[in-house]
């Protein structure tokens, strides 16, 4: 098995694993939390938050470099192996810039005192801001989704 072959089989596979661990955050796990308190809403949010970036942020860094390497190596294919190495690692500047401050949030409301928790459900800034993450994390999961079919037409 050639350079090449190796590279497709992380990085097209990677993309799809992206798209399926972020569609299953929004489509399975957060509504599960949009009923319940502040005080349980936001600490699971809070602690699937971290787990996943321990998942996703090296599956990132290797797909996207999985499909640089493929724009470096085939150069007839260098526009989309690059925009997709592009639209994969997309997935960090995405969160850090659009989704950030809302997680940021929902993890210190996870870390205040009752009270807080409270006003937070009172105002309903818990459940709107799970909903924000809920919709923005769907863009994610887009993102992987456009790029590993891109990824899977530009091997054939």
């Amino acid at each position: 098995m050639d350079d090449v072959a190796i590279a497709e089989l992380i990085a097209i596979p990677g993309a799809f694993a992206m798209f399926g661990y972020s569609f299953a955050s929004s489509q399975n796990f957060l509504p599960l939390i949009f009923d319940k308190p502040s005080s349980i809403a936001a600490p699971v949010f809070s602690g699937v938050f971290r787990r996943g970036g321990d998942v996703m942020v090296p599956m990132v860094a290797v797909t996207s470099t999985a499909f640089a390497y493929l724009a470096y190596r085939r150069p007839t294919q260098r526009l989309l192996y690059g925009s997709v190495s592009a639209l994969i690692f997309g997935f960090l500047p995405w969160t850090r810039i659009v989704m950030w401050s809302g997680i940021q949030r929902l993890i210190e409301i996870s870390e205040s005192s009752q009270g807080q928790m409270s006003a937070a459900d009172a105002n309903g800034e818990t459940l709107k801001l799970l909903k924000a993450w809920y919709n923005q994390n769907l863009v994610r999961a887009s993102m992987a989704f456009v790029g590993g079919m891109a990824g899977f037409v530009a091997s054939l």
